[in-house]
């Protein structure tokens, strides 16, 4: 650490009134430049001509300096400074000469001069050019002679700094004109503000764009003069971890991703076990661990399970636990007739008629007009389940509101399962015998499109009587009932769902036409890898649908 200076033959003045020295009256301006001067004379060009520094150096005179990087082009674009007032002091220090010879510190052996080559006589520094002595003389030498002359430098007051020049703006994009033919040419003549010089100026009075014409850059880049404050600060929620390969940056709040499996349905191979990477069971929360167990323990009863059947079946978890969860118990189909059902791991529902129980019917109950519905407000879209999710919230949950019994309707979900239907002609329906021979992977499953068409369709008008608060008796289907179970084609779908609503003396829209699989099926398979976005309006069961009004198949 280096010693305070001391002054020489000064008296301390501990305890009393500090001295009072007298500096001539002779004033100074101080410039700071925001470059490395190596040079003086380029640094004074760079800063204009001496009428420039004169003007400046006025005592009364507060004009503004400008700084241009490249004094020789009068295009460039200056850096300005304000001259803003000070009080300050020019002190004169005067210390001895070094001489350059050196000796071990503390010895009596003779100074040597200082060696700057090697053995052989070569030198193994750069030869330092005369300014970058002196500059070198200023940073290095003079502190070595304060410190190693305490007793021996003067220090005398030479003047008073009244005005400072400081470079605190930020400089403009630079634009170099030298390879610019035109700009040289404005250079040559305009500039130069000679008027026989100005009068060779000519513009080229052809039409039309020509090769090489330039395109001409804007007389300022940046409108930005003063730097702009950010304000950066670390994300409080990034922390350093220490890993096998060095440190690492972790954001510890980032939602942790769910890697549910899910495959299409015409997906040759199924999941047989959990997607590798994930951590291992005996090392999650407990809560998590709970919650894995229950639900292995419901597929080992019934492979093939809703969200919202299973979450009526557990006791009370919590929404984004179970999602984790079923990552470690089970699959799910992006489509098909198992679509949006959580399936255990190894079973392949394709494969045996035996799942055709488990098939999954899903309806998009939502209010497509709220101005036919809610007084003529006009505004478009409405999702009841949203609604109903949160008035029925704090409220206990019915356990049963995965079961469609054709009498009563819960709106927490949009999925139901073949053997969660007890409405009675949907389940005498659903219970045939009469099956395909291969699995109809695309909507129909193990069922034939007319029995599967039927179901659908006879459900579809059930939901909507229920909403509309006026149930409907089986004898009303038994038109519908009447259809084959083999339909051929597309077209004797829709006249089932078209009849179904003339029945009643309902308005059927040609957009409500009952089909095998509305949504279009996604192109090979994946793994769901979506994030936990927290437990707000969610819904107890688990579910990640909302919405109920007009009923439409999906």
């Amino acid at each position: 650490m280096a010693r305070p200076l001391q002054e020489p033959n000064v008296p301390s003045y501990r305890g009393k009134d500090a001295p009072w020295f007298s500096i001539p009256a002779r004033h100074f301006v101080s410039v700071e430049h925001p470059c490395i001067v190596n040079n003086l004379d380029k640094a004074l060009q760079t800063l204009g001509d001496e009428q420039s520094l004169g003007r400046v150096a006025a005592k009364d005179v507060n004009d503004e300096l400008s700084l241009r990087l490249r004094p020789e082009d009068p295009l460039c674009m200056p850096v300005v400074a304000e001259p803003i007032r000070t009080n300050d002091a020019v002190l004169k220090i005067t210390v001895p000469r070094r001489t350059g010879r050196k000796r071990k510190r503390g010895s009596s052996e003779p100074y040597m001069a200082e060696q700057r080559g090697s053995a052989n006589g070569t030198s193994t520094h750069p030869q330092p050019t005369a300014s970058s002595l002196s500059r070198q003389r200023e940073q290095d030498h003079l502190f070595r002679s304060l410190t190693d002359n305490p007793d021996s430098y003067d220090i005398e007051p030479v003047g008073v700094i009244e005005k400072s020049i400081r470079f605190r703006g930020l400089s403009d994009f630079q634009y170099s004109s030298t390879n610019s033919q035109f700009l040289n040419k404005v250079k040559d003549t305009l500039i130069t503000m000679d008027w026989p010089q100005m009068k060779r100026f000519e513009l080229d009075p052809s039409k039309g764009v020509r090769p090489g014409d330039e395109i001409l850059p804007p007389p300022t880049w940046s409108r930005l003069s003063v730097p702009f404050n950010y304000t950066y600060l670390q994300n409080p929620a990034v922390k350093v971890l220490e890993t096998p390969s060095g440190p690492r940056l972790t954001n510890t709040q980032t939602a942790q991703k769910i890697r549910t499996p899910m495959i299409t349905a015409a997906e040759p191979n199924i999941p047989s076990s959990p997607p590798a990477g994930l951590s291992p069971i005996s090392t999650l929360d407990p809560k998590l661990q709970a919650a894995i167990t229950y639900i292995q323990s419901l597929l080992a009863t019934r492979p093939i399970w809703t969200r919202r059947a299973m979450a009526n079946s557990l006791p009370p978890i919590a929404p984004s636990i179970l999602r984790h969860a079923f990552q470690y118990c089970g699959y799910m189909f992006r489509s098909g007739p198992w679509r949006e059902a959580l399936v255990r791991y190894g079973i392949d529902p394709r494969l045996d008629p035996q799942y055709r129980v488990y098939q999954t019917l899903t309806f998009q109950i939502t209010l497509r007009d709220r101005k036919e519905s809610r007084g003529g407000t006009g505004e478009k879209w409405l999702d009841e389940r949203t609604r109903y999710t949160r008035a029925t919230r704090g409220q206990i949950k019915d356990k049963a509101s995965h079961v469609f019994d054709g009498r009563h309707i819960a709106l927490d979900g949009k999925v139901w399962q073949v053997c969660d239907i007890s409405d009675p002609l949907l389940a005498s329906l659903l219970s045939t015998t009469n099956l395909r021979s291969a699995c109809h992977t695309k909507s129909d499953g193990w069922y034939h499109s007319g029995v599967w068409a039927k179901a659908r369709s006879i459900m579809r008008t059930k939901l909507h009587a229920l909403m509309a608060g006026n149930p409907s008796a089986d004898d009303e289907f038994s038109h519908v009932l009447a259809w084959p179970d083999v339909l051929e084609g597309r077209s004797g779908q829709i006249r089932v769902g078209q009849e179904v609503g003339r029945k009643r003396g309902e308005r059927v829209e040609e957009d409500d036409e009952i089909e095998e699989e509305e949504e279009e099926e996604d192109e090979g398979s994946g793994v769901e890898d979506e994030e936990d976005e927290g437990d707000e309006d969610e819904q107890a069961a688990g579910e990640d649908e909302e919405g109920g009004g007009d009923i439409e198949e999906e």
